[in-house]
């Protein structure tokens, strides 16, 4: 039944979601939150590959979501041979998803990826499409198209809507901004990891500094080496990394990183845990988290750590100098300096009181600005707006 907003009534909204992977990232997270936070009157499917125990598939129905299986379609920078490959799956993927949206009948689409937005734009007839950006590391001629054709654009944080804009001004004003929110009351229920750390051979009398994120260059995780060289100069801090290259694009980027740590006197300091479920666990029990992205569009990671209540340091640019005020919900450095983001660990590494402030505050700002409520709310008026323009009745 649709119904006009403005009279108070709600408008039941079907929505399929569609994301191009079956792994769970941090765009794979804040969908599960949106998911969870969604009100009754969106009815929510979930199109991604299989198979259905993968962790996304699995995750999504453990939230009474339903699952439909999705051809997977995930193009590739480089080598050029890839491009080709890639041209040539888009058509059978395309054809994939309009069988999907033929069988679900819904209102919208939201495209939870730049990939997923694409193969909806091959879709003859299909329904309204929102594009859900999450990046700012973007093949520019390609946004330029997509941002011509897709029905509306969410962008995670201003620095993206920033970018979409510089690339196509004139679609402006179909690109609006709702941040990422996280799932307080489940991060709540998150116990500390010391068990787990002593387990993996990670000494839990020493101070920890960490960081969650993929093992691919843009991380930056050079600069995390860096900067813990210099703090263990001082203290007797322990590092943990924890993720993996999930999509297997940067085999050898793993390795080198080990290396340089070995090379910076850090062996048997700094503890590799991979990807592993209970990582926020293990960030609880962390003294500091380290954030060194430099081109990160939003910091979803970061986000959950000042959730958790960890003091939290990373580059004054981009998404997380939009969710970190200085000084007040954590620290910021400048972005790429190693020196910058050591003196900020050791500043909270030796200020008890600054750093349960700074925790105390972060904790108070996700509340109030980057919950998963408030994301879900802000979502559902774009629903509505959509789907209101897409059945040409205003809302």
């Amino acid at each position: 039944m649709q119904t006009h907003a403005a009279c108070g009534v709600v408008i039941r909204i079907r929505v399929l979601y569609v994301n191009h992977v079956s792994q769970v990232s941090g765009a794979e997270r804040t969908l599960l939150d949106l998911l969870s936070a969604l009100p009754r009157s969106v009815e929510r499917r979930l199109a991604c590959p299989g198979p259905e125990e993968a962790p996304l598939p699995r995750a999504a129905r453990d939230r009474g979501v339903d699952w439909v299986p999705l051809r997977g379609w995930r193009p590739h920078r480089k080598p050029p041979w890839r491009l080709l490959a890639d041209l040539l799956g888009y058509r059978g993927a395309t054809r994939n998803l309009l069988r999907v949206v033929e069988e679900s009948s819904p209102d919208l689409l939201h495209a939870n990826s730049l990939p997923t937005a694409l193969l909806a734009m091959g879709c003859r007839n299909r329904p309204p499409v929102l594009w859900h950006a999450r990046d700012l590391r973007l093949p520019e001629h390609v946004v330029r198209v997509l941002l011509a054709q897709v029905d509306r654009v969410i962008a995670i944080s201003q620095c993206v809507a920033e970018r979409l804009v510089a690339l196509a001004p004139g679609e402006k004003d179909k690109i609006a901004v709702v941040y990422n929110g996280v799932d307080l009351a489940a991060l709540d229920g998150t116990p500390r990891g010391d068990d787990v750390l002593e387990s993996l051979g990670v000494p839990t009398n020493r101070p920890l500094v960490g960081i969650v994120a993929q093992l691919v260059p843009w991380k930056r995780l050079d600069v995390f080496l860096n900067a813990a060289g210099q703090v263990a100069k001082v203290c007797e801090a322990h590092f943990v990394v924890l993720g993996a290259d999930l999509f297997g694009e940067h085999r050898c980027y793993g390795a080198r990183l080990k290396a340089h740590a070995e090379r910076l006197g850090l062996k048997g300091r700094v503890h590799w845990l991979g990807w592993r479920e209970d990582a926020w666990a293990i960030v609880r029990s962390l003294k500091v988290y380290l954030h060194t992205a430099d081109s990160e569009p939003l910091g979803r990671a970061i986000l959950e750590a000042m959730a958790l209540r960890v003091p939290c340091v990373a580059p004054g640019a981009c998404g997380p100098a939009e969710i970190i005020e200085d000084g007040v919900t954590g620290l910021l450095f400048p972005p790429g300096s190693a020196t910058g983001a050591a003196e900020a660990c050791l500043r909270l590494l030796g200020d008890t009181a600054l750093a349960e402030e700074v925790a105390r505050r972060a904790r108070c700002s996700v509340e109030e600005r980057f919950n998963a409520h408030r994301m879900a709310e802000e979502m559902v008026r774009e629903y509505q707006l959509l789907v209101g323009r897409g059945h040409d009745s205003p809302v």
